[in-house]
């Protein structure tokens, strides 16, 4: 979750939820975004990417950029349509290395 201040509605969010096999391949993805647009939603596009392959560095980037480029922020006060997208990129990134941290473990 990222927002300018404690308290305020988040700019963008991500949560993340990922099975992988005893080789290390993502059998399963479940991703849910706010901030890609005026709703919630799945980010299928990712999950469809990560599904059937090992998660690398390079993949949860190439994640990063698939989600800026289907998001449509709404720009507001609490930033422009472009900054929106890097923020979301940047929370699904993160969120990502999370999942990946939290099934090896």
């Amino acid at each position: 979750k990222l927002e300018r201040v404690a308290g305020d509605f988040a700019i963008a969010s991500a949560a993340v939820q990922i099975e992988l096999d005893k080789n290390g391949i993502c059998r399963v993805a479940g991703i849910g975004v706010t901030g890609a647009g005026v709703v919630a939603q799945k980010a299928l596009p990712v999950e469809n990417l990560l599904q059937g392959k090992k998660i690398t560095s390079e993949l949860i980037e190439e994640a990063g950029r698939i989600i800026q480029q289907g998001a449509e922020p709404v720009e507001d006060t609490r930033g422009s349509a472009a900054y929106k997208k890097k923020a979301l990129g940047a929370v699904l990134k993160r969120a990502l290395r999370e999942a990946l941290q939290r099934s090896r473990s």
